[in-house]
C-alpha cells in the first residue's frame, strides 16, 4: 500500500514539477551569449602591445602578426575584456631600406580581438620609419668615393612591447 501511494506521488511530483513550454525558451535566450561584436561599443579604445619585433627587412604586405591586450576593457563596472587577450594585425605595407641612405618603411593595421564569443573587428593603423642617412651618404662619397652610394639607412621597426591604441570597429557589412 506504501509502495502505491509512493509511486502515484512520484507520478503526481513529475507532471507538477515540468516546466511550461515558454519557461526553457527565455532561459535559453538569457543564457545565450552575447555577440562578440555586441559586447563592446563601437570606437571603445582597446590598449595593445606587439609582441615579436616586425622589421621591414623581412615583412611582406599580408603577413599577420599577434597582438595582445595591454590594458583592461570595462564595461559596466566589469572586466569585459582582460588583459593578455589576443589581438591580430596584418602587415599593410613595406618599403626596404636601401642604397644612398634610404629609410626603411612599415605600415600595419590592427584587425581583430580574438574573444571566447568571436572576433572582434578593429581600426587603427601603425607606421613606422627607419632612419635615413642623406648628409652620412654625403661623407661616405667623400671618404669612400661611388661606394659611399651603397650606404643604406636604417630598416623601420615595430618592436616588441611597443604598445599602441586601437578602436573597436563595425563588424563587417554594417
Amino acid at each position: 500500500m506504501l509502495a502505491a501511494a509512493s509511486s502515484v506521488a512520484l507520478a503526481g511530483g513529475n507532471s507538477a514539477a515540468e516546466p511550461s513550454e515558454t519557461a526553457p525558451t527565455i532561459a535559453a535566450q538569457l543564457a545565450a551569449p552575447v555577440p562578440a561584436q555586441q559586447l563592446l561599443p563601437v570606437g571603445t579604445p582597446v590598449r595593445l602591445m606587439v609582441l615579436r619585433e616586425i622589421t621591414s627587412r623581412n615583412a611582406h604586405p599580408g603577413d599577420r602578426f599577434e597582438l595582445r591586450v595591454d590594458e583592461p576593457i570595462f564595461i559596466n563596472g566589469q572586466v569585459a575584456v582582460p588583459v593578455g587577450t589576443r589581438a591580430w594585425g596584418e602587415v599593410i605595407s613595406v618599403k626596404a631600406n636601401g642604397a644612398v641612405g634610404n629609410a626603411g618603411r612599415l605600415a600595419a593595421r590592427p584587425m581583430y580581438l580574438d574573444l571566447p564569443q568571436g572576433r572582434v573587428a578593429l581600426r587603427g593603423s601603425l607606421s613606422e620609419h627607419g632612419q635615413g642617412y642623406g648628409p652620412g651618404v654625403a661623407m661616405a662619397v667623400v671618404g669612400f668615393g661611388i661606394f659611399g652610394l651603397l650606404t643604406a639607412g636604417d630598416s623601420a621597426r615595430l618592436k616588441g612591447g611597443q604598445s599602441f591604441t586601437a578602436y573597436v570597429d563595425a563588424a563587417p557589412g554594417t
